[in-house]
């Protein structure tokens, strides 16, 4: 009969799915502003570095993926626009972790 894929099956499937949605919304994980400077900085200096460690400090598989990515595309530049991109998005986000983390809107005009 026919079995159950393996549960590290289902968690690999998991990350793919989290993975593709963060790229294509550009998901970045919140994390507290001194973070996300360093995050900027080093995405700058070492292409996908940043991203890994905010992946790693939001507890985010999907980023560690993304910023790993970032760092063996770096001899293409592709990859290093896309960390010092990426890189801006954990900055502006890091701008508002506390609210984010009070479950308050960053978009409420109040």
């Amino acid at each position: 009969g026919l079995h159950p894929p393996p549960a590290n099956s289902r968690t690999n499937m998991a990350l793919c799915k989290d993975f593709c949605t963060d790229v294509t919304t550009q998901n970045v994980p919140s994390v507290p502003r001194a973070t996300g400077l360093l995050c900027l900085v080093l995405n700058i200096l070492l292409s996908g570095v940043g991203s890994v460690i905010a992946g790693l400090q939001a507890n985010s598989s999907s980023t560690v993926l993304i910023g790993v990515i970032q760092f063996f595309l770096w001899p293409t530049l592709i990859g290093w626009i896309w960390s010092i991109w990426w890189g801006v998005l954990i900055y502006r986000k890091s701008q508002f972790h506390e609210a984010v983390l009070l479950g308050i809107s960053i978009y409420s005009q109040q």
